[in-house]
């Protein structure tokens, strides 16, 4: 049992039998405090799993964030056992807010919300890989979020599509922008045509409240846009994963013990950290969805390693609100110059974007080449099909299409927003 000196609810769930016909084994639920370090020290050695995070500094961040509201409502933890007691493998699952579309016999399309989860911190001592102890722990796991009525589940890999693939998620790549910096800037940037700001955390909650107001707007052109993706036969739908402001929170406070324990930055720096970015023209929250006023905006997440460190725009929106498409394009640059100085402030040597480019965000993709070019930087777009891969799984309505997803029949997926730094 856990023993942290905090109260805990513990159910467990008897799975038939281990992997290869075994003994017996146990699937523990934690649905308090989380914290298995502990359980970690004792079944292996840690190495720097947690990008450089101590093992102890590593508990310390989950304490944080499973003591913010999302974390005690939305998250859960669990841990496979043996007949012993011995601990085999964990992980934990959160549940977010989901938004897809769905096709009527008529053929109109409607978008629905529920609630999708995201699995995550899947860990495996080494002495116990290859045994199958992940895989049916993985299995019931899934089982639990398609019971419990979640629409669909996410997770971030970093060890390729197989292992994932065969419990029924599917590897989706997000295209990948990322701007290498050079050291030293210019002396002087180019002039912003619009005005540009940086926001705290609690000034870029309105940000995500203007996000989900725009997400339906989003997946109908998605799902209307994107035929060439599917089958004549085949149920399709356009998906964007919510981010709320309690997962937000969640997001950012794992930022913040990042930006304490492995950028090395005081509580006065960390106190000054940006969250969110905007150029162009927005009222004084709350921001209604605007279309008569240019305006983009991102939040962003500083990540910083011995080897460098990246700034990372999320959720970016580009929003002309005008059929001149220098407007577009102007916006995209000036968002772009914001961002390179904001990395610059903080010792940053890129500036990366995930899932940028789509059909609902007009010149982004010119903006940020017209930056480039009057920086003299280089970047890299591509769509990464390496090992790092956020991957899928669709349950449907009521868990209906979950079979079919799950052989690979007739349910097709578009996953829009798909950003590696929010899924996990």
């Amino acid at each position: 049992m856990l023993s942290s000196g905090v109260d805990m609810t513990l159910s467990q769930s008897s799975l038939p039998s281990a992997p290869e016909g075994g003994p017996t084994l146990t699937l523990e639920t934690v649905t308090a405090d989380q914290d298995v370090a502990h359980l970690v020290r004792a079944s292996f050695e840690w190495t720097d799993w947690a990008e450089g995070y101590t093992l102890d500094s590593w508990s310390a961040r989950r304490r944080k964030t499973n003591a913010t509201a999302f974390g005690s409502r939305k998250t859960t933890s669990y841990i496979l056992r043996d007949a012993s007691g011995s601990y085999l493998c964990s992980c934990a699952t959160i549940v977010r807010p989901l938004y897809y579309t769905e096709e009527g016999p008529d053929g109109s399309v409607s978008v629905h919300n529920g609630d999708g989860g995201s699995v995550i911190a899947v860990m495996t001592p080494g002495p116990n890989r290859g045994k199958g102890y992940a895989s049916t722990m993985m299995r019931i796991v899934v089982e639990k979020e398609r019971q419990k009525g979640l629409v669909a589940s996410t997770l971030w890999s970093g060890i390729g599509p197989t292992f994932y693939g065969k419990l029924g998620w599917r590897a989706m790549a997000p295209r990948t922008l990322k701007i290498k910096l050079n050291n030293p800037l210019p002396t002087a940037l180019p002039l912003h045509k619009f005005s540009a700001k940086t926001l705290t955390r609690d000034e870029s909650y309105p940000l995500l409240d203007l996000d989900t107001a725009l997400l339906p707007r989003d997946l109908l052109a998605a799902h209307h846009l994107a035929p060439h993706q599917r089958s004549e036969r085949s149920s399709f739908h356009a998906v964007a994963v919510g981010v709320s402001r309690d997962a937000f929170e969640w997001i950012t406070e794992r930022t913040v013990s990042h930006a304490k324990d492995v950028a090395k930055l005081d509580d006065d720096a960390v106190s000054a950290l940006p969250f969110g970015l905007v150029v162009g023209t927005l009222p004084d929250p709350p921001y209604p969805p605007l279309d008569h006023l240019p305006y983009a905006f991102a939040v962003v997440f500083i990540s910083k390693a011995p080897s460098g460190g990246t700034l990372h725009l999320a959720r970016v929106r580009n929003e002309p609100n005008s059929e001149d498409p220098n407007i577009a394009v102007q916006l995209s640059r000036d968002l772009f110059l914001a961002a390179v100085s904001l990395a610059d402030r903080y010792g940053l040597h890129s500036v990366m974007a995930l899932d940028p480019e789509s059909i609902w965000k007009p010149g982004l993709m010119q903006g940020l080449r017209t930056a480039c070019e009057e920086l003299g930087f280089d970047f890299s777009d591509e769509v990464d099909h390496h090992s790092a891969l956020p991957s899928f799984a669709w349950f449907g309505e009521h868990g209906a299409e979950w079979d079919a997803w799950k052989n690979e029949r007739d349910v097709e997926v578009l996953w829009i927003n798909n950003e590696r730094y929010l899924q996990c």
